[in-house]
């Protein structure tokens, strides 16, 4: 009950500048009472991730936005009635990026060496960029149905001269968490100028 209770104060309050910090001490109030439950024989509860917090939170304010002006949201407990603020319905998934840390994305051309390409259309193509491992789905359709109908050679050596759409996130500590690549559209094949560093892996039926 005191989570309930703590969860409404926090949608209840209104937006601030500092909305993402306030999720994340919200998150960290809910994992104390948690850890502090008399309930021993339970076993001990696993660390709480904003993303899953964040479905029932923005669930919760979906229904406040239903009620009619006349209606009431009251939650009763031993230390009294709380009455929620049904016109404050903010989402909370809105701020989970600035809880957590950041993103950067974009998109930008970049060649990429062919290591294993993707006939199948069942996974992701492996490519090489400098000396970092890239995995990356082919977006590009018109290109694709080139590629699989043997109409875009590709020999060990190649690259391809493309546009990457980029997606990476960062934890608070600036640690990179999360990356994603995806080729939105090739341009052209480069054919290899001397023979490549290793040899290409392909994925056939």
């Amino acid at each position: 009950m005191k989570g309930k209770q703590r969860t409404l104060e926090y949608l209840d309050a209104r937006h601030a500048a500092n909305e993402g910090q306030r999720l994340g001490q919200l998150r960290d109030d809910l994992q104390a009472l948690a850890e502090s439950s008399p309930i021993r024989h339970l076993p001990q509860p696993a660390h709480i991730e904003l993303q899953d917090l964040v479905k029932p939170l923005d669930q919760i304010q979906a229904g406040k936005a239903t009620l009619s002006p006349g209606d009431r949201l009251l939650l009763t407990t031993e230390a009294g009635v709380y009455e929620a603020n049904l016109a404050e319905t903010k989402r909370p998934s809105d701020y989970v990026t600035e809880a957590e840390g950041s993103t950067s994305s974009g998109v930008m051309p970049m060649q990429l060496l062919v290591r294993r390409p993707d006939y199948l259309g069942e996974a992701k193509w492996e490519f090489r960029h400098g000396r970092d491992t890239v995995t990356a789905a082919i977006l590009d359709e018109v290109w694709l149905q080139r590629f699989r109908a043997g109409a875009v050679p590709i020999v060990p050596g190649s690259a391809l001269a493309c546009m990457v759409r980029y997606s990476y996130a960062y934890d608070r500590g600036g640690r990179l968490t999360t990356v994603q690549h995806d080729v939105v559209e090739v341009q052209r094949v480069i054919p290899p100028t001397h023979g490549p560093d290793e040899p290409i892996s392909f994925t056939t039926p």
